[in-house]
Formats: structure tokens, C-alpha cells, sequence
């Protein structure tokens, strides 16, 4: 029996060039990644929700973060259904469109513009509060990323608005413009926070070892827990983002697909580690500090007892004659109760 399958060959290849097939290549293989992304997205946010709501122990801004973990899972969903329905009309539903799926990306999606822009405000502003805690309420540290992130907003609203201009093709030299800055300015933003959030706790990780030693500041700061509790995976995705779109590789399809899962990921694994109560709150930072130094303090300080004076009379001693003395010495007790594990004059702390 005459097998139907043939090898690949040129004549079964569209009348395109190799660079539009890479284009559509990468953009058939962001919907795999995107779909495994999501679904581990889906799990942790059912896993915060599932200690919010089950946990006795009461935590602050409770029910403020169960909706906020409802609504940044809600905007992926209606992100991932747009999507997966673009996907469904450009590669099936309308696939002989006029210039194939390049020609069908032209009309973006303007509900998943939407949802990504919403989603992405809103982690910039749990991980501002988050900021904003660890650094002790600090104002003054606070300025810039709050300029940043007013920028930032303002900027996706312009980007929002040039996709919903009719006939505006998505590739056009203004679009791009203001897409591109807003991208980096969002991975400034990212990076800033990042490196506010992780500095700090780096510096109470330093402090915390050179009061109690290597071993002790693994135990209460964890590199892990400076990883997740600064977003850096999110900063390392947006920095691959921007990259691709500046240089204009179509791996940003992927790219895209991948900052987006991952920006929600993130703040995700924060508010996990808040709902196990082991998140870094106010103080954190200074109060490890301090217990280092008050633990080292009472390991190893010693200090001595305020000078007393004592006056002896001595009388009827008979050494070559009799005579009677005085003299003053730093004695507190007779040398029978003295302790033998304590010097005479110390004490320990």
C-alpha cells in the first residue's frame, strides 16, 4: 500500500519568504508556552485563594488580595481566550486571508491589549505597595518609583489608544515608537523595584551574618525568598521582551507570551508566601538586624562591676610588734563564696 505522506519539499511551500514563515512560526509557537504558563498561573492563584480564604490565621488586607488575585487571574483568562481565538481565525477559520497570517495579525486584538494593560497596572502597584512596606513606609525612597509607574500608565494609555485607531497598522513607525517606550519604561520600572526591593533585604541578609555568623542568615534570608519577594523573574522576562521588540526579532511572539504569564507569576508567589505568613513585612530588615546584634551582645560582651571601696581595720596582729592598720581594696565578697567560674571584679552579660 502506496504510503501518502511526502517528505518536505519546496513545492509544498507557500509563496512566502523565510522570514515571514520564521514570523509565523514563532507566533504558532507562543500558544504552547503560553498555555503551559497559564496553567501554572492557574494553580497558584487557586492555592493563594484556597489559604486566604481556609486559613484561620486572619491576615491583613485579606479579602483585598483575594480580589486582587481573582482579577489578575480573570485578566489572563480573557487575555488567554483572545489569544487562543486569534489563533483559531488566523490559522483555520480564515486561513486563506489576503497575505496570509501576517496579513491577519494587522487588526490587533484590541480586548487582550486592553486586559494585558490592566494586568500589568496592577502588578506594578502591588509590587509599589510591596516596595513600599519593606523600605519601612519610606516617602523619599518612594518618588521615583511613583513617578516611573504614572509615566508608565500614561504611556500604555497613548499605546492603547494608536491600536484603536482604524486602519492603523500595528507595524507603523508611531506605534512602534510608543509601544517600544513604554516597554522600557515598564522594564525600568521593573528593574528599579527590583533592585529597591532586593537591596534591602541584601543589606539585612549582611547585617543579619555579620552578627550571628553564615549559617543563621541563611535561615531567616533565603535567596529564593530575595528572588521571589523582588520580582526578578518578571524583570528577567520584560528585559527578553524588549529586547526582541527593539531588534525586532519575531521571537517576541514568544517573548510576549511569556512576560505576560510570568509578570502575573510573580506577584502570585508574593502573595503566597504572605497568606503562609512568611513574607518580609515592615521592619523586617531592622528587627533581624537588632536581634543579631542583641544575640551577639549577650554571647560574647562582658563588662565590669562599678569599683567598691572597702575599708578594713585591722587589729592585734602581732607582726614584729603590734600595730594596727588600714587599707583599701577592691574586695566584694570573702574569698570562700567567691565562684570559681567567675573572676573576681566581672561579671557576664
Amino acid at each position: 500500500m502506496e504510503s501518502t505522506y511526502n517528505s518536505p519539499s519546496d513545492s509544498w511551500r507557500p509563496d512566502e519568504s523565510a522570514e515571514q514563515l520564521y514570523v509565523e512560526r514563532t507566533s504558532l509557537d507562543a500558544i504552547p508556552v503560553y498555555g503551559v504558563l497559564y496553567g501554572i498561573l492557574v494553580v497558584i492563584t487557586f492555592e493563594v485563594f484556597r489559604k486566604l480564604v481556609v486559613n484561620k490565621r486572619k491576615v491583613r488586607g485579606q479579602r483585598v488580595m483575594i480580589a486582587f488575585v481573582l482579577s489578575l487571574l480573570g485578566l489572563e483568562t480573557i487575555y488567554f481566550t483572545t489569544t487562543v481565538v486569534w489563533a483559531q481565525n488566523t490559522w483555520i477559520d480564515d486561513r486563506d486571508h489576503p497575505g496570509g497570517p501576517l496579513g491577519y495579525w494587522r487588526p490587533v486584538p484590541l480586548l487582550g491589549t486592553i486586559t494585558w494593560s490592566i494586568a500589568s497596572a496592577l502588578v506594578q502597584i502591588l509590587m509599589l505597595f510591596r516596595c513600599w512596606i519593606i523600605w519601612n513606609r519610606s516617602r523619599s525612597v518612594m518618588i521615583l518609583p511613583i513617578l516611573v509607574f504614572l509615566a508608565s500608565c500614561a504611556l500604555s494609555g497613548v499605546s492603547v489608544y494608536q491600536f484603536t485607531k482604524r486602519g492603523q497598522d500595528t507595524l507603523s513607525n508611531t506605534t512602534v515608537n510608543f509601544t517600544l517606550i513604554n516597554f522600557g519604561l515598564t522594564t525600568g520600572y521593573n528593574i528599579l523595584l527590583t533592585a529597591l526591593i532586593a537591596g534591602r533585604l541584601l543589606y539585612a541578609r549582611h547585617t543579619l551574618r555579620a552578627a550571628l555568623g553564615k549559617g543563621h542568615a541563611r535561615v531567616y534570608i533565603t535567596v529564593s525568598a530575595i528572588l521571589i519577594e523582588s520580582a526578578a523573574f518578571d524583570v528577567a522576562s520584560s528585559l527578553f521582551l524588549m529586547v526582541t521588540f527593539a531588534v525586532g526579532d519575531s521571537l517576541f511572539n514568544v517573548a510576549l507570551g511569556v512576560q505576560t504569564l510570568v509578570m502575573s507569576i510573580a506577584p502570585m508567589l508574593v502573595l503566597r508566601r504572605v497568606a503562609k505568613g512568611k513574607a518580609f513585612t515592615e521592619g523586617t530588615g531592622t528587627t533581624l538586624a537588632d536581634a543579631g546584634y542583641r544575640s551577639q551582645a549577650r554571647s560574647t560582651s562582658i563588662r565590669f562591676r562599678p569599683r567598691e571601696e572597702v575599708t578594713v581595720d585591722v587589729g592585734d596582729i602581732e607582726h614584729h610588734g603590734e600595730s594596727n592598720a588600714s587599707f583599701t581594696g577592691d574586695h566584694s565578697q570573702p574569698d570562700a563564696e567567691k565562684s570559681p567560674s567567675e573572676p573576681p571584679g566581672l561579671t557576664s552579660v
